[in-house]
């Protein structure tokens, strides 16, 4: 339960932040630090008047928390990275499919979009995690720990970090990959018909996203201890802040292209680490 509520403190923080960089960049004040959450008790407070199947938002914000019950917490080392993985992964599929089921057409065209690029962003998602699988041998947190501990680092992994921030700035729907939930062309996309205590839970959803994505590559790609993590973390989503408030937004092909060829770049380094560590003991 305190690893929930450390997170959803660190999504209400990573949102302000969020918002706070898209706003000095054109020129806007910002909302203060307890906006998100005055957000959501107000959401909370109204019932839904839109016409979405309200179970779908529901398991999508049950797999998070799912999620971050088993990344590693504090003393914790938390579960395994094939649950993480499964859980954030099925999150988004079940938000994409309650924009698809809507009868709204914007949630339908978002929701089309994001099943586009979903499927892209879940592969490079995976791919850039499983280069550390390949160097540790196990999927199990634990493990990694132990490899990091006993082998140092590889710098390889470098590169699997940088196509691992891609693809969550692809999961997040953060520019340039906001094309899902692009205002001017398809309003709030998949969350089109979301209101009250179904936004809600959408907006606990994204923010403890904020938190799970760069927590669990600050652990699998440099094995900090939680404290440095939360750290690395925060630079994680500044960095994401200033390339979503830095870029405009892809077009879909554009997109599909950056991460079709990001997903091949991460399993050629997958594949010589693999090589690296089966026939060298090891490229670095």
């Amino acid at each position: 339960m305190l690893s929930i509520i450390v997170a959803l403190a660190f999504g209400v923080f990573a949102s302000w932040l969020l918002r706070n960089l898209a706003a000095r960049a054109e020129g806007r004040v910002g909302p203060p630090l307890l906006q998100p959450v005055w957000d959501i008790i107000k959401l909370l407070s109204k019932g839904s008047v839109g016409n979405v199947a309200v179970v779908l938002p529901l398991i999508s914000l049950l797999l998070v928390v799912f999620a971050v019950l088993n990344l590693p917490f504090m003393d914790n080392w938390g579960g395994d990275l094939i649950v993480v993985l499964y859980s954030l992964t099925a999150s988004s599929i079940f938000t994409t499919i309650a924009g698809v089921v809507s009868s709204s057409p914007f949630s339908r065209m978002g929701g089309s979009r994001e099943l586009q690029q979903t499927l892209l962003a879940e592969l490079l998602f995976i791919a850039s995690c499983f280069s550390v699988v390949v160097l540790a041998g196990s999927t199990s947190f634990q493990s990694i720990g132990i490899y990091y501990m006993t082998h140092g680092y590889n710098l390889f992994l470098i590169f699997s970090f940088i196509a691992m921030l891609v693809a969550c700035q692809a999961k997040l729907r953060k520019a340039p990959f906001d094309i899902p939930d692009a205002n001017v062309e398809v309003a709030a996309g998949p969350a089109t018909e979301f209101s009250g205590y179904v936004l809600a839970m959408h907006e606990l959803t994204y923010m403890l996203e904020l938190y799970a994505l760069p927590v669990l590559a600050s652990f699998i790609f440099f094995r900090m201890n939680y404290a440095a993590a939360l750290l690395a973390s925060i630079i994680i989503i500044f960095i994401m802040g200033i390339a979503a408030a830095s870029n405009a937004r892809f077009s879909l092909k554009t997109a599909s292209k950056v991460l079709f060829f990001t997903f091949i770049f991460s399993l050629m380094i997958t594949a010589l680490i693999y090589i690296g560590g089966r026939f060298y003991g090891t490229f670095v």
